[in-house]
């Protein structure tokens, strides 16, 4: 919700200032002057002053007359003066009922692509303690900190979706193509019943979009879950790829595995295996039959005649003290490798977070560049050495001496960039030492096995009690054991890396699952009980404002696009429902809008929505309409429009129809005698 409370137009001449103050209250405004008055300008203004000038089309041309932008007359035969600078603003209440101002400039001042904004009215720009200035019309102006849509999104509490443009590309559903359905201006609005939407952003089915986003329809909302959805599919799909190229890349020369899908799988989630092979006898067999061998080959050699024991038993101590020393030096390695990792893993890990804080650092250092540039002179006060309040000089004691003076934003954008480049480079070292201490880490846990299945077999000879093994059968066991343990080893670690692959698979399972049991986006129960309230109140109103070309009943609402279409009965004596199209009159046209906008209006109050509780009639009596059915209108709104809700109306209806239309209501009129730009200075 948002409510206009006061807009405010300057135009200054060589030695005259125009303007005017209009203020705005709940419920419904009417503003009524005489044609080419000014009263259009004003709503204008508020467009403007919003960066909605894409609603009205493709130019960002400033949608303001030439009184705001090169000449103003101060009589209507009075001479033309040249307009020196000029500029909008406007004061707004949030949903939470707190004031905020805007202000853009038209000419001579800054960049028409600034906005300028503070909290509280219009008089309290320089005594506001939270002025902030944002960007307009350039990249990131929707999704940057310091973009002014991204600012006005969130005071309406709005979080814009992401739709689909053309090629199939995706963007935000921008603020501009909202706004027909909250503002109708008078030359192309009345245009058409439901828009016109500006098809620059070349988003598809782009009036579906809007109003299943204004009328929060859960279709909407159930298509944006299924796209958000089959996008983590798709992540997840890639996550898998670089995952197993990753698993089956890290096995070693002497080890292969098979098994592993393409892509993840519901079974593999469920019951997903490998199979391990490896490299024995000059030939690849796999893990189960490689043991199977080895067991075999020891039971052979355990199966020979023994010899006495004591004949070897200083040799076997002096083995078993060789094996432990090797055996604590490499565990002296080990603990130094694992060090040399975990050094590379955090160096790497603080130069990503660096990189990604510098990245932060330069889009935040552009966007004020980009704000400076186009005339903020917000956060410089200090540094000019003046109170960015008061302006007047600071002592020293305020600002010490410095032995150098900061970098400027263009300095600091080169200099943010040189550590990135620096990073980068630094980045890419590390990522080779750390696959140099992975594999010294790897190589040396296999020593580390390998010497302790040497100590394990000489202590277990020592203790033996009569007899001994020969010593190349010893150290043939010995090598056997070993392998084998390496193989189990290396099976545990590759176990250990599967669960992350079957996690992701169930993950997957999980995402598919969610995305079949959603189906097809269709409408719910909730959603077509809003498009049956929009449809009766649709009918209600037409019968109201004296609608002719067709019945009301026969008026309906399309599931799919929303907009209404007319239910006719065809030459079979079938009933279908057709295209409005050039069926009705101009006047009859404009009639359909009014009762389908307030409407939509009246429906998200009733049933809830993202509408923002504001409507905008330019010129509504524009096609010479009845003056009853303009009365009828206006008299409708004055008992209908609540002071939740905010509709403004410009009209050159005839006065007296106007004032009897909302005598006895709450409804706010202000009439101007001539032109609504005055000399005030």
């Amino acid at each position: 919700m948002i409510q206009v409370r006061t807009i405010r137009l300057r135009s200054y001449t060589a030695d005259k200032t125009f303007g005017v103050d209009a203020d705005f209250g709940p419920g419904l405004n009417v503003f009524r002057a005489d044609n080419s008055s000014g009263k259009s300008t004003l709503m204008q203004s508020l467009l403007y002053a919003l960066g909605f000038e894409r609603s009205l089309g493709t130019s960002l041309e400033v949608p303001l007359p030439f009184a705001m932008r090169e000449q103003i007359r101060e009589e209507v035969h009075g001479d033309l003066l040249t307009v020196m600078s000029s500029f909008v603003s406007v004061t707004l209440e949030d949903q939470g009922g707190n004031e905020f101002s805007i202000r853009r400039d038209v000419v001579g001042g800054a960049d028409r692509r600034l906005v300028r904004t503070w909290d509280g009215g219009l008089d309290d720009e320089q005594s506001s303690t939270n002025r902030k200035d944002f960007f307009l019309h350039d990249g990131g102006s929707a999704k940057n900190e310091a973009g002014f849509h991204n600012f006005l999104a969130r005071k309406l509490g709005w979080e814009l979706p992401s739709v689909a443009r053309f090629d199939g590309s995706e963007t935000p559903l921008y603020m501009e193509t909202l706004f027909p359905l909250f503002f109708v201006e008078q030359k192309r609005g009345w245009s058409v019943v439901q828009g016109p939407f500006p098809t620059v952003f070349r988003i598809q089915d782009l009036n579906r979009r809007v109003m299943e986003f204004v009328l929060d329809l859960d279709v909407g909302r159930k298509r944006r879950r299924l796209t958000e959805l089959r996008r983590k599919r798709s992540a997840l799909e890639r996550e898998w790829k670089a995952k197993r190229a990753s698993f089956l890349e890290a096995r070693s020369s002497t080890f292969k595995v098979e098994g592993i899908p393409l892509d993840p799988t519901a079974e593999f989630a469920k019951e997903g295996d490998f199979t391990l092979h490896v490299f024995y006898d000059s030939e690849w067999v796999p893990l189960d039959r490689a043991q199977e061998e080895l067991s075999e080959s020891i039971r052979e050699l355990e199966k020979k005649e023994f010899s006495a024991v004591e004949d070897d038993v200083e040799y076997l101590k002096d083995r078993l003290a060789s094996k432990e020393e090797e055996l604590l030096e490499a565990m002296a390695g080990l603990a130094v490798a694992t060090n040399d990792y975990n050094v590379a893993i955090s160096e790497r890990n603080s130069l990503a977070r660096r990189i990604s804080t510098l990245n932060e650092d330069l889009s935040q250092n552009r966007d004020t560049l980009k704000l400076r540039n186009f005339g903020s002179v917000l956060g410089e006060s200090v540094s000019s050495g003046s109170c960015p309040t008061c302006h007047q000089n600071l002592e020293h004691e305020l600002l010490p001496d410095a032995s150098s003076a900061a970098m400027g934003l263009e300095e600091n954008i080169v200099f943010i960039r040189s550590q990135l480049k620096l990073y980068s480079s630094l980045q890419a070292n590390v990522e080779a030492d750390l696959t140099d201490a992975v594999t010294r880490l790897k190589s040396i846990r296999e020593l580390v096995s390998s010497l302790r299945a040497a100590v394990r077999s000489a202590k277990a000879d020592l203790v033996r009690p009569n007899s001994s093994f020969t010593r190349a059968d010893l150290e043939a066991i010995v090598r056997l054991r070993g392998k084998g343990d390496i193989w189990k080893e290396h099976e545990e670690k590759l176990r250990e890396e599967m669960d992350g692959l079957k996690s992701l698979a169930k993950t997957w399972v999980g995402v598919k699952n969610e995305i079949s049991k959603l189906g097809n986006a269709e409408l719910s129960m909730a959603d077509k009980k809003k498009l049956k309230a929009l449809q009766s109140s649709t009918q209600s109103l037409l019968e109201e404002f004296n609608f002719r070309t067709f019945t009301p009943e026969e008026i309906t609402i399309s599931e799919t696009d929303f907009r209404p279409q007319v239910l006719r009965t065809d030459q079979d004596g079938e009933l279908v429902e057709r295209e409005i199209g050039f069926e009705v009159s101009a006047s009859d046209g404009i009639r359909l809008k009014w009762a389908y906008y307030f409407s939509i209006l009246t429906v998200c109050r009733d049933l809830g929505g993202n509408h923002i509780g504001f409507l905008v009639f330019d010129e509504p009596g524009q096609q010479q309409m009845k003056d009853v059915d303009l009365s009828n209108m206006l008299e409708w709104a004055a008992k209908n429009v609540s002071s939740a809700m905010q509709v403004n109306i410009t009209t050159s209806d005839d006065r007296t129809r106007v004032r009897n239309a909302l005598e006895g209501t709450q409804a706010k009129l202000r009439e101007f005698d001539d032109y609504i730009l005055k000399v005030i200075a």
